[in-house]
């Protein structure tokens, strides 16, 4: 049997696609014993479990006070649906936002604003572990790569930090709020900041898009001071320019 077969095997045993039988039936017998075997699938499960809890603390906390054992259902599932395939572990919690949206519309345990902490925590990672050199084809001052922007029901960095103090926190009402989530472009620091409307309008010009579509009567003064507002937040790492 090749390597890459053998991998392939050992990634369904500890998936969950199959069990010992199976996998030995493949590969021959194990000396460790068909219980040692067994046990590296719950290894797996258990780090699947710490990598999601880990990564979103405010959502663990906020579904285990609500609902015992759903938190490990939900990560059992999702874990059944989304087997980690990356080198990086930590990249299994990517699709985890999309997954609880896409259970929200048939288990009405699932809360709206859960799927939207998911994406915050998601974010918050990208953030941190985005290369200080820009990719080739990468927005200026690392927009989509270290700058992320959200349209979020409510300020969900807020509500997240507040269920990691008390996960009975009730969700805030619901307001529209443009979020960006980066990393500082000098101090390196993950943060969360709410533009106005202008601040928007800042960070299309610098995309290259026409800022008048979100600000029709621009006031080009304005959009200057609020670009270097962003470029003082260690939103914009690049040199304001008039344009």
């Amino acid at each position: 049997m090749s390597l890459a077969a053998f991998f392939h095997e050992a990634r369904r045993l500890l998936s969950g696609e199959t069990d010992v039988a199976t996998f030995q039936a493949a590969l021959g017998e194990s000396p460790s014993g068909v219980r040692r075997v067994a046990f590296y699938r719950v290894l797996i499960r258990r780090n699947m479990d710490k990598i999601l809890r880990e990564g979103c603390p405010a959502l663990c906390a906020r579904i285990t006070h609500l609902r015992a054992g759903l938190w490990t259902e939900l990560v059992d599932d999702f874990s059944d649906a989304h087997p980690a395939t990356a080198r990086n572990p930590n990249t299994f919690a990517a699709p985890f936002s999309d997954y609880l949206a896409q259970r929200r519309q048939s288990d009405p345990r699932i809360e709206p604003l859960w799927e939207e902490i998911a994406d915050y925590y998601w974010l918050r990672f990208s953030a941190h572990v985005a290369s200080d050199e820009l990719p080739a084809g990468t927005l200026p001052d690392g927009l989509d790569h270290r700058v992320f922007v959200r349209q979020y029901s409510c300020k969900i960095p807020e509500y997240a930090q507040a269920l990691t103090e008390d996960p009975a926190t009730p969700p805030p009402e619901r307001a529209p709020t443009p979020t960006l989530i980066y990393r500082h472009s000098r101090t390196l620091r993950v943060t969360a900041f709410y533009p106005t409307v202008y601040g928007l309008a800042a960070l299309a010009r610098r995309r290259g898009d026409d800022p008048r579509r979100l600000v029709p009567q621009l006031d080009v003064s304005q959009l200057d001071a609020v670009e270097a507002q962003l470029a003082e937040h260690g939103v914009l790492a690049a040199p304001i320019t008039a344009k």
